[in-house]
């Protein structure tokens, strides 16, 4: 994930002076400072971390303050403190509108990767690779990735799928927001190794709901969603094998792969988010090397979460 934050709401106790303890903690995150901040972090001593990890990413923030409107709610939204509960509209320099949850991580996707920071890399992918008929977003969240997507390969049809039932309805409303909701084909649910319906953990951030049980961010309290396999999915929306994947599904990205190799083997390019436990980080690296080189791949690193793989 490109941000770790930490739980901080309108709801709480939190005094102003703790939430902006919460506002630092969070910018020292490694995963929200850019390619020159995490070197600089490798180089550093722990505190030195800290200080480049809050540098860099208020340096982002701030800058990224200056591309959404209104303006203002960039560093309140992080520290909690935007008034209400409803969702709001905000609107982006490069065209884009979406509807996001105060206090919430909506805001947070909408700059990342509404903006073309979270998935980075793809731009340039875009500029030399013909466009794929379809771009499957595995793991829809609320939207972002299948309006930014569709500015990149204007001609694809976008197949967006998302299980939480909350930030369904909001993808689905950012879509029409965007003119996008014919163009797009939403699906409730989630990508699985097989058509079944399955149980979906709730998370405390509504960009972390996962169908592995345990880790930090997701509790035991769960619902039941549909569950639809990778390869019925491109037999029934790409049969003549024309597609891509976009993947960010917190956990579950190692079953359904290796579930779907040879339809993985077909693919244009999948961009995707890989999620660890930090004992497990080598083995999962390892592993998804591994089985993208057996596919015909070339791997390349975004971040220290993020990888594109190109065929």
């Amino acid at each position: 994930m490109a941000f770790k934050l930490y739980p901080c709401s309108t709801g709480s106790n939190l005094s102003v002076t703790k939430r902006c303890l919460l506002l630092f903690a969070n910018c020292a995150a490694s995963g929200g400072v850019g390619d020159d901040g995490a070197e600089r972090l490798r180089l550093q001593k722990p505190f030195g971390r800290v200080v480049v990890g809050i540098t860099e990413s208020l340096k982002r923030y701030g800058s990224w303050s200056l591309r959404v409107k209104p303006w203002w709610i960039v560093f309140p939204n992080q520290m909690g403190l935007v008034p209400g509960a409803e969702p709001r509209r905000v609107s982006l320099d490069v065209g884009t509108r979406y509807w996001v949850r105060p206090n919430t991580r909506d805001l947070n996707e909408v700059l990342s990767v509404g903006l073309g920071w979270e998935y980075r890399g793809l731009a340039t992918l875009a500029a030399r690779q013909p466009t794929p008929r379809v771009i499957f977003d595995l793991g829809g969240h609320i939207g972002v990735f299948s309006v930014w997507v569709r500015q990149l390969f204007p001609q694809a049809q976008v197949v967006a799928l998302e299980p939480n039932p909350d930030n369904y309805r909001l993808l689905t409303k950012n879509l029409t927001e965007n003119g996008l909701e014919t163009k797009t084909v939403a699906i409730p649910g989630a990508v699985t190794a097989t058509n079944q319906e399955v149980e979906l953990f709730l998370a405390r951030h509504n960009n972390a709901h996962s169908l592995v049980r345990g880790g930090e961010a997701v509790s035991d309290q769960s619902i039941r969603v549909a569950g639809h396999a990778l390869k019925s999915l491109v037999a029934k929306y790409a049969p003549d094998g024309d597609y891509a994947f976009k993947m960010d599904i917190e956990g579950a990205e190692y079953d359904v792969l290796e579930a779907s190799r040879e339809v993985v083997a077909r693919e244009r390019f999948v961009v995707m988010e890989w999620h660890f436990r930090p004992e497990e980080k080598s083995a999962r690296r390892a592993w998804l090397e591994r089985t993208f080189t057996e596919l015909g791949f070339t791997l390349t690193e975004l971040s220290d979460r993020c990888l594109l793989a190109v065929r």
